[in-house]
């Protein structure tokens, strides 16, 4: 598929040779193939797969190859656009995603434990942030918040496990509940989880797709 839409652009613009992806990308990226580069950074729809082809050419001004340099700046544009997109996908159902995706960001890590986003205040934070901006509609998040926010520190653990299940849900984040695990995604495995499921041991992800908009380094830790 992606063959026949470079090979089709190509050959207008330049010749009537059939032009494939391997011609036009680098050999490597972060010592990855550019393809599984790519995939590991969508949730695997052939739509994103060709927006991001798509973000990659245009990266590259009409030049006859794609460097790496073009890929990595085509990442962030894409990474913002998928960014936006899920913020949109789920707008009426959690219209505090956004919210909730900047907090696990504030870490800067993308790779995050369970532990470390009960520490300190931003939990609380992001509570109370929740809370002072009103129910937007339904929104079982704010209903959280909210019980955190009366209740206080016995509320405290509920409410992350409430907010790293919503995330997982809508494909934004990964997550590995026990050591001995592979990191699992809605698009690929459990579509929903339980929040119950979720504990100490727990480890979250945030998807490749989102490490551009928020910056955050390469991990290379796939899905496992």
């Amino acid at each position: 598929m992606i063959n026949k839409r470079i090979g089709a652009l190509f050959r207008r613009q330049y010749s009537d040779s059939n032009i494939l992806f391997e011609d036009l990308f680098p050999f490597k990226i972060n010592n990855q193939d550019p393809f599984d580069y790519i995939i590991e950074r969508t949730l695997m729809r052939p739509r994103d797969v060709i927006s991001f082809v798509n973000e990659c050419i245009s990266a590259s001004e009409g030049r006859s190859e794609v460097s790496v340099s073009h890929m990595r700046q085509a990442t962030i544009e894409f990474s913002r656009k998928r960014l936006d997109a899920l913020e949109q996908e789920w707008l009426s159902s959690f219209p505090t995603l956004r919210k909730l995706l900047e907090f696990f960001a504030s870490t800067h890590s993308p790779i995050i434990s369970f532990s470390r986003l009960l520490e300190g205040d931003a939990l609380a934070d992001l509570a109370l942030n929740i809370v002072a901006d009103g129910k937007q509609q339904f929104d079982p998040i704010f209903d959280v918040a909210s019980i955190y926010i009366d209740r206080g520190q016995n509320e405290r653990f509920s409410f992350l496990q409430q907010i790293v299940a919503t995330a997982y849900r809508t494909g934004a984040i990964g997550i590995k509940l026990t050591s001995n695990e592979r990191f699992i995604y809605a698009h690929v495995d459990e579509p929903i989880i339980s929040p119950a499921r979720l504990n100490q041991d727990t480890r979250i992800r945030i998807h490749p797709m989102l490490h551009g908009a928020f910056r955050l380094s390469q991990d290379g830790d796939g899905r496992r």
